[in-house]
């Protein structure tokens, strides 16, 4: 079973404690849109856009003003800078660089990179794989390690540098501890309700598609994502 979990009941205290593909294509059938751009999402509303493999090939990425959306990335990249996004699901390949993300509100961000870095974000939940200790500033998050597969990410994972038996994803250092909150998310895959990320798919973007185009969605995606499960064949921990 794979779940996205929301936010548990209970404050976030300062040391992260909790007091409380195969290959993704486009056809007519389904509701997944493409960005021509080679370099950015920006301004993206309430769609599923992303890049596949050898779209990026290394190279720097931003995703800017985005809202109510699906931002994908599988191929290996630079550098992804996510700023001023609210209520999205963003899914990023392998990056050997830094992932940046800035004034961010209600977002679900699964990841791997060399660095991790959040700033003026809140409700932000974010599974990932990270070489070196995450950092926040001014912000609050959930923390979680990231279970992704999708073809190629053995060799976009190769051509970014990143070791997958390295992962300090729970290091999280806070560099405002009176204003930044983080909770590192309970890991136990065979749990009831655990983490879980399977094979990006076809199957699994149009569901997040539709889920995101349902009213209910549109107030926090951050505090809806649980309701959201799928039944995926198997089972692979980046």
């Amino acid at each position: 079973m794979f779940t996205f979990s929301c936010k548990p009941g209970g404050r976030l205290k300062k040391d992260g404690s909790d007091e409380n593909i195969s290959n993704i294509g486009i056809n007519s059938t389904t509701s997944l849109s493409a960005i021509r751009s080679d370099t950015a999402f920006r301004d993206v509303s309430e769609k599923t856009v992303f890049k596949g493999s050898a779209e990026l090939c290394g190279k720097p990425f931003s995703i800017h003003n985005c809202r109510g959306s699906v931002l994908v990335l599988l191929d290996h990249t630079a550098t992804i800078t996510i700023e001023k996004c609210n209520n999205c699901v963003i899914i990023c390949g392998p990056c050997k660089g830094s992932i940046f993300v800035r004034n961010c509100t209600d977002c679900l961000i699964l990841a791997a990179c060399q660095q991790f870095r959040v700033q003026d974000s809140h409700d932000v939940e974010a599974h990932i794989h990270c070489s070196t200790k995450p950092t926040i500033e001014d912000s609050e998050l959930i923390v979680a390690p990231l279970l992704m597969s999708y073809n190629g990410i053995e060799d976009d994972m190769a051509s970014a540098g990143l070791d997958r038996a390295l992962n300090r994803w729970d290091k999280v250092q806070n560099f405002t501890p009176d204003t930044g909150l983080f909770q590192l998310m309970p890991f136990d895959p065979f749990a009831n309700g655990a983490i879980g990320s399977e094979v990006v798919s076809d199957e699994l973007l149009e569901q997040l598609t539709t889920f995101m185009e349902k009213p209910e969605a549109q107030e926090s995606v951050g505090l809806k994502l649980k309701t959201i499960s799928w039944v995926l064949p198997t089972y692979e921990l980046l």
